[in-house]
């Protein structure tokens, strides 16, 4: 599963699905399209041009598990370019107004560099994509998120709001529209599928998980024909498997319970081949060990190599006193830890 990060399941899903033009463009020109304010502006656009033109463009201090995505899109004689940002707190962060102006003017500024410093600056348009439980009713410009004096006259108060430094986002809920966006994408498989996923498929209990599979089990199995549709399998079942109320055995049996043979076998390699991959390379760690200092001790840091690469992958860099309790562990703990590493939600869960 090179490339994929199970504590981090939204951004990746997103990033799988819409990194690639064909998608980002299914998604993008239906927001702003339904918009009465931006329409004409977007059949301005020539989406067929749509390019992606940056690997990631956030900046890891403010939030590092954002999912970002930087396109550029023809407009008349200049190039505009749509900064598509994934939002899936539960709840609304009144903020994002500006923490988006503050990736705006980052990403303007370097832009400007790239482009030799022209005397305009390059257009950049954001817009934040939300799929929480919740509706989202954050403000959308960041000159609502000053502390106006309230005993002001309308007046003053349009006169101190005009000094304020303005930076508005367009907002795709998919809590409020998923079935406009599902529709809209109905031509695109893998869109369609990624945006069923991020709505419908996330925090599924054991009643609900076999009925949402059966809802989109011809999906998921067309889906197999279409151009990149195969990785997007994988990702959807990381996807189940990392957000899913119920453990990943019980994910596992009901994937190849409900859907077909060669559609579970796809599902389900991402996971099973990056987990292998882990023991693998720690069995040929632990070999080598052994034929120097007895194959008890290969064994013993193979699996302390392969428990912390699991757990790095899941919840990232281990704190000091994670380091030592692993260091001081018995191999049967090893075990036990390595069996529960994929169902805990939190180090402090794990080793407690």
């Amino acid at each position: 599963m090179e490339g994929v990060d199970l504590s981090r399941p939204h951004d990746q899903l997103f990033r799988t699905a819409f990194a690639h033009p064909d998608q980002a463009r299914t998604l993008l020109r239906s927001r702003v399209l339904r918009d009465p304010r931006y329409r004409a502006l977007a059949l301005r656009l020539d989406w067929s041009r749509l390019e992606r033109v940056d690997e990631g463009v956030a900046d890891a201090a403010d939030r590092p598990h954002t999912a970002d995505l930087l396109f550029r899109i023809p407009c008349g004689s200049r190039a505009v370019f749509l900064h598509a940002v994934l939002e899936h707190k539960s709840g609304n962060d009144r903020l994002t107004a500006w923490q988006m102006l503050r990736y705006g003017v980052r990403l303007i500024d370097r832009l400007h560099q790239q482009l030799g410093s022209p005397p305009d600056l390059p257009l950049v348009i954001p817009l934040v994509v939300h799929h929480g439980e919740e509706t989202w009713t954050a403000p959308l410009d960041v000159r609502d998120l000053f502390a106006v004096p309230e005993d002001l006259t309308p007046e003053e108060r349009d006169a101190l709001r005009s000094l304020l430094p303005s930076w508005t986002y367009l907002l795709d809920d998919l809590s409020r529209e998923a079935d406009a966006r599902i529709e809209d994408a109905r031509d695109d498989l893998v869109a369609r599928i990624a945006i069923e996923a991020l709505v419908h498929l996330r925090g599924l209990d054991a009643e609900a998980l076999p009925r949402e599979l059966l809802r989109l089990r011809s999906l998921l199995t067309a889906v197999l024909d279409a151009p990149r549709g195969r990785l997007l399998l994988g990702m959807v079942f990381s996807y189940l498997a990392t957000t899913a109320k119920v453990d990943t055995q019980t994910v596992h049996a009901v994937v190849r319970k409900t859907l077909p043979r060669r559609t579970v076998k796809l599902m389900l390699n991402p996971l099973e081949k990056y987990v292998q991959d882990k023991v693998d390379a720690a069995t040929t760690k632990s070999e080598a060990r052994g034929l120097r200092k007895g194959k008890a001790e290969g064994r013993s840091r193979g699996q302390l190599e392969l428990l912390r690469a699991l757990l790095q992958k899941r919840f990232g860099p281990l704190p000091d006193h994670i380091e030592e309790r692993l260091a001081r562990a018995k191999p049967a703990e090893l075990k036990s830890l390595a069996l529960r590493v994929l169902d805990a939600t939190s180090l402090a869960e794990l080793f407690d």
